[in-house]
């Protein structure tokens, strides 16, 4: 008797431990670096489509919200086609994908060691690498301070809103999510170009 494939949690298990022992393989193929070629290279099409630039985002939103999910949801089912371990091991690999704890664990310790050392140039340096403001005339308390709140909102974005998505739907809805968060960074500011 063949054993049976893993259940969802037990995938999400396995890819929460392969972040932990990998973490984030810079020269593997990453679908948030795909998501983010798709944006650039669709935004100005939609832009075109409606007059209204409220409408051509949420056309744009939506088909590439919907794509992410639909690529996932096929891929999932043919790879279960194949063979049901075959779908298991590609949902262990989107699950591994939509987390990113040791990536953030990695950021924070990267400011604490030199803080700890004393070392307030390079602290203010690896904070730079992780937040999007000034950091040239931070004390060490709003080194750390900074650092915390980066850790924190990238957590909500790197562990339990994937989690949570997991949970609604699988695989999919965490590819989906990981759209709608990288459409966010990308082109989800208020200023001229996005009102």
């Amino acid at each position: 008797m063949a054993a049976e494939p893993l259940t969802l949690w037990q995938a999400f298990g396995l890819a929460f431990l392969l972040d932990m022992i990998l973490g984030d393989l810079q020269r593997m193929p990453h679908p948030v670096r795909l998501m983010g070629y798709l944006i650039q290279r669709l935004e100005k099409p939609f832009r075109s489509l409606s007059a209204s630039p409220v409408a051509a985002g949420g056309l744009f939103a939506l088909f590439l919200v919907l794509l992410a999910y639909g690529f996932a949801w096929a891929l999932l089912f043919l790879a279960q086609g194949v063979h049901p371990w075959f779908g298991s091991a590609l949902e262990v690999l989107f699950l591994y994908y939509c987390i990113a704890p040791r990536c953030l664990n990695n950021a924070a310790r990267a400011v604490e060691k030199p803080l700890r050392l004393g070392d307030m140039e390079k602290a203010r340096r690896k904070l730079s690498m992780i937040v999007g403001r000034e950091t040239r005339d931070l004390t060490p308390v709003q080194i750390c301070r900074a650092a915390i709140e980066t850790v924190a909102e990238n957590f909500v974005d790197g562990v339990l809103s994937p989690f949570f998505w997991i949970a609604v739907g699988g695989a999919p809805a965490a590819m989906a999510f990981k759209m709608v968060s990288t459409l966010d960074s990308m082109v989800g500011y208020k200023n001229e170009q996005y009102q």
